[in-house]
């Protein structure tokens, strides 16, 4: 019998630790399961385009609404917007949330992980072919950063 490693740190890495959180005011408790992020960069063919990234900070610093408030979801979550970009433009970068049905999130969490994206150590998606980019939040959900072809202003704020 021949053991593979990589098949053994493939299982390994999917595996989450279970961790008990017990809820004081009910006799329930709640399994919490820690959850790795991830970062790809790459996105549509414009994403390689000169001076674009320029455009992606534009639409998080301009068009974003930096709150706590969670404004942004899924196309199941039930949430009216998805992300942000400059209304009714064609191939415009747009910051946007994708993913299960539960995936939401505020306007500063998603300026928080376009800066992901963008950090060295992190997504370390800068420029050139690499301006676009996502984070997967490590739960079926992910802040993508990509070019749309066009950005319905009933889609965004």
């Amino acid at each position: 019998m021949r053991f593979n490693l990589s098949f053994l740190a493939l299982i390994s890495s999917a595996t989450a630790v279970p961790l008990t959180d017990t809820d004081t005011t009910n006799t329930t408790s709640t399994i919490l399961f820690t959850r790795s992020e991830s970062y790809k960069c790459g996105g549509g063919w414009i994403c390689g385009s000169h001076d674009h990234l320029k455009r992606c900070d534009q639409s998080v610093n301009h068009y974003l609404v930096r709150t706590d408030e969670v404004l942004y979801g899924s196309a199941g979550s039930g949430r009216e917007k998805d992300g942000a970009c400059p209304p009714e433009s064609h191939f415009a970068c747009k910051i946007f949330v994708a993913g299960a049905d539960h995936c939401a999130r505020s306007g500063n969490e998603m300026w928080q992980d376009y800066q992901d994206i963008r950090n060295k150590k992190k997504g370390n998606c800068n420029g050139g072919r690499n301006t676009c980019g996502t984070k997967n939040w490590g739960d079926g959900c992910r802040t993508t950063v990509d070019y749309v072809a066009y950005c319905d202003p009933k889609q965004v704020f």
